[in-house]
């Protein structure tokens, strides 16, 4: 069709929808990304002059010192960054063979992606011989790491800096969190126990501050560092199309200047609110649940008019916890009585923010969830193969595209 845009959603129709150009030039894809020239002199000059008190990255090793670089896979073009890091410790006197990559997980077809001489390492959280004690933290944790990062003279740690999904502080939902590379050393290369424990206890409702909520984890991620030494963090702001856009280096995890590039960076600024809107949660990411499901459907439903249409695209095939079952379970549409007696699941805040979620709109939803969970929920199941979702774009007066809700903030500017 001519003056259309095709836009590849899984699960709406045949695997991608089109809208009109209009609507798209409208639309949300997320910041702009580098182009390659710009990302090169933008990694080079921040490892050159990096944040805070930290000396350029070649000078704070000497030859002989071995490096782990504690790498987030998903981290956009992070190929390109390990070669910038390990040609500037070449530039210190750090040979090849005495650098190693420490991954969060494997990747497809690495080949050629790392410096000749660099070894690779896949981590093993089940792995006891693969993990060494650190020390324990005020809270009484036994912190165990990857043997790698605890031997190295020196820690490199690579990963996204983008907002966290919706996490329960203090009795309400906050957006203002950020997620970064701290987090890749802690709890991502601890112990398969501990990373569990993580990812429930941000997902649960507890005083903001303590142990259990996402600043307790984000505290204790502080604490893994200092004990662990100097951890030189490098953390890439994800762009439009899985791109690069923007770079910070140095102690960034207490940067009030970094957490408010990202927030700038991803916030979608619209006037209007619109009959249908359609939403691709995940992205190209490889780890997207009920967390990720939950708050992006509350950040685009904002968007939706009163009496409009929510279609959602979200990749995953996660089975509901005690919480969000109890709700699809109940006779009635996410009533917050079917949560009583469930206030301890990981899933309770999650599932009382579904339940809270007004009836004004209606949600279609493409995915693996079953269909009587979806359907349970008070949503609408987008079937693979029927042109559902294209028809409601065609007949809609209004319509907008808006990518990776989960970790956007959406503003409109009759609200403020």
């Amino acid at each position: 069709m001519s003056g259309r845009i095709k836009i590849d959603v899984a699960g709406l129709g045949t695997g991608s929808v089109e809208l009109p150009a209009a609507v798209g030039a409208s639309s949300w894809f997320g910041p702009p990304s580098l182009v390659d020239g710009q990302f090169r002199d933008r990694i080079r000059a921040v490892l050159d002059a990096p944040s805070g008190l930290l000396p350029p990255l070649a000078q704070m090793v000497v030859p002989g010192d071995r490096v782990a670089i504690a790498l987030d896979p998903s981290t956009p073009r992070w190929s390109d960054v390990v070669g910038e890091v390990v040609e500037r410790l070449q530039a210190g006197g750090v040979d090849a063979g005495s650098t190693r990559v420490v991954a969060l997980r494997e990747v497809e077809d690495r080949s050629g992606r790392l410096p000749r001489g660099v070894e690779w390492t896949v981590h093993a959280p089940e792995s006891r011989e693969g993990l060494a004690y650190l020390a324990s933290t005020q809270g009484g944790r036994r912190i165990y790491l990857n043997r790698h990062v605890t031997d190295a003279d020196l820690v490199v740690a690579i990963g996204r800096l983008e907002r966290s999904p919706l996490r329960m502080f203090g009795g309400g939902w906050t957006r203002e969190a950020v997620v970064g590379p701290w987090t890749v050393v802690y709890p991502g290369l601890s112990d398969a126990a501990t990373r569990q424990e993580a990812e429930a206890l941000v997902e649960q409702t507890s005083p903001k501050g303590r142990t259990g909520s996402r600043a307790g984890c984000d505290q204790e991620s502080r604490e893994v560092g200092r004990l662990l030494g100097t951890v030189y963090q490098i953390g890439v702001i994800p762009g439009a199309d899985g791109g690069v856009h923007d770079v910070h280096v140095g102690s960034i995890q207490d940067s009030a200047t970094v957490r408010r590039a990202v927030r700038e960076a991803w916030r979608f600024e619209t006037s209007r609110t619109f009959d249908v809107v359609v939403a691709r949660i995940g992205g190209g990411t490889p780890s997207v649940g009920w967390t990720e499901l939950v708050s992006g459907v509350l950040s685009a439903v904002r968007l939706v008019r009163p009496g409009g249409m929510l279609l959602v695209s979200c990749p995953m095939q996660d089975l509901p916890g005690p919480a969000i079952a109890a709700l699809a379970s109940s006779e009635e549409i996410r009533p917050r009585g079917a949560l009583s007696g469930l206030s301890q699941a990981a899933d309770y805040a999650l599932a009382r923010s579904l339940s809270d979620l007004p009836s004004g709109w209606h949600v279609a939803l493409a995915s693996g969830i079953d269909r009587e969970t979806v359907e349970g929920l008070g949503f609408i199941v987008l079937e693979e193969g029927k042109a559902t979702a294209q028809r409601l774009i065609d007949a809609a007066e209004s319509c907008v595209f808006v990518d990776r809700p989960e970790i956007t903030g959406v503003r409109i500017a009759e609200e403020a």
